[in-house]
């Protein structure tokens, strides 16, 4: 998955970017972090007011702050899992956000995905999304089976990176 270079899941996949309402797909993270929320909420207002629309979005985002850091930003991934559920993966903050102001974003649907996510959507969905200070320990739900070996048991995440994504997070990141 995320170290094995030699796994091309999105080898044969399709990708589409269309405006859609979050609170229609399964989340697959257990948590969101509050400062992130605030800043993302800032952002995408930011965002609307600069672009004149979501609608208007159909592509990378790149924003530089006012120290000079340039940051790129796709919009939420939401992938079609072998299990039959449309599951965001990266992009849940954004998505949390949406959810609550009741807004369509843009998000990136891939399907036709050739190795499985490691994960499961939520059972409670969205209402099994906790607001945090940290990182929790337990992020997400893993799948048993898939997978099932020590190298690849904290391993639960795609390489998005190549997508501009920032990464995983680690547990008990400090505010």
């Amino acid at each position: 998955m995320g170290n094995n270079r030699h796994l091309k899941p999105y080898e044969n996949a399709n990708f589409e970017i269309r405006l859609a309402r979050p609170d229609d797909y399964e989340p697959s993270a257990l948590y969101v972090l509050r400062w992130e929320l605030g800043f993302l909420g800032l952002l995408l207002d930011e965002l609307l007011l600069r672009v004149g629309g979501f609608e208007n979005i159909d592509t990378l985002v790149e924003y530089e702050d006012e120290y000079g850091h340039v940051t790129r930003m796709i919009p939420p991934i939401v992938e079609y899992t072998d299990f039959g559920a449309w599951m965001i993966l990266d992009g849940e903050h954004r998505s949390f956000i949406a959810r609550h102001r009741r807004m369509s974003i843009p998000m990136l649907f891939i399907d036709n995905v050739s190795v499985p996510y490691p994960c499961t959507p939520l059972s409670d969905s969205w209402n099994s999304v906790e607001i945090t200070e940290r990182v929790p320990i337990l992020k997400r739900y893993r799948r048993k089976g898939l997978n099932d070996t020590k190298e690849n048991e904290k391993d639960l995440h795609r390489n998005l990176s190549s997508f501009g994504s920032q990464g995983t997070r680690k547990p008990h990141s400090p505010v």
